[in-house]
């Protein structure tokens, strides 16, 4: 059984500088991943991005426009609640509205460090059971960390991402760089 941590607003940081991969999601268009980024750029260390896919969308929003996801490895020293606010910030600045379907931006955290955690009211869970759900969150963070471990199925990256071979995922190329 693998143990699960807490976090919330009262435990100080987990780790000083924690290895955290986002993922970015909008279906309104890919500048709007690459305006995301550069905000992305002032609240931590951005070590890599993934190139940009377009997939059908998925889950809640099935039926509606096609989604645009990239991954972003970043290094960060804030807590997860912390961050999470950050990028909620970020989602707020950029016109996210959660009650339309049309998502200008969209910024979860799929991993956070090597130990699964909860943290946040809702709560979220690291890692996100997205990332063995669907390739769009896979793929991407598979290509800019293959070897990468999940932390409680014991596979890489690379094998999540493999067992989605035949997903209706499109690789556009790369994400423009930010200004």
């Amino acid at each position: 059984m693998t143990r699960i941590a807490t976090c919330n607003r009262e435990q100080p940081d987990l780790n000083p500088l924690t290895n955290v991969y986002v993922l970015l999601g909008s279906n309104v268009a890919p500048a709007m991943l690459v305006k995301a980024l550069e905000r992305l750029r002032a609240v931590c260390n951005v070590r890599a991005t993934s190139s940009l896919y377009r997939s059908p969308a998925a889950g809640r929003a099935a039926g509606g426009p096609d989604y645009y996801n990239a991954a972003a490895h970043c290094l960060s020293d804030s807590s997860p609640v912390r961050f999470k606010e950050q990028l909620r910030a970020i989602e707020a600045a950029l016109g996210r509205r959660r009650d339309k379907i049309e998502v200008a931006i969209d910024l979860d955290i799929v991993l956070w460090g090597e130990t699964p955690i909860e943290y946040g009211s809702k709560p979220w869970r690291s890692p996100s059971p997205d990332l063995l759900r669907y390739a769009f969150v896979a793929v991407p963070v598979a290509e800019i960390a293959p070897d990468l471990i999940h932390p409680e199925t014991g596979q890489t990256m690379a094998e999540i991402a493999g067992s989605f071979a035949a997903a209706p995922l499109e690789r556009l190329g790369t994400l423009p760089p930010t200004p």
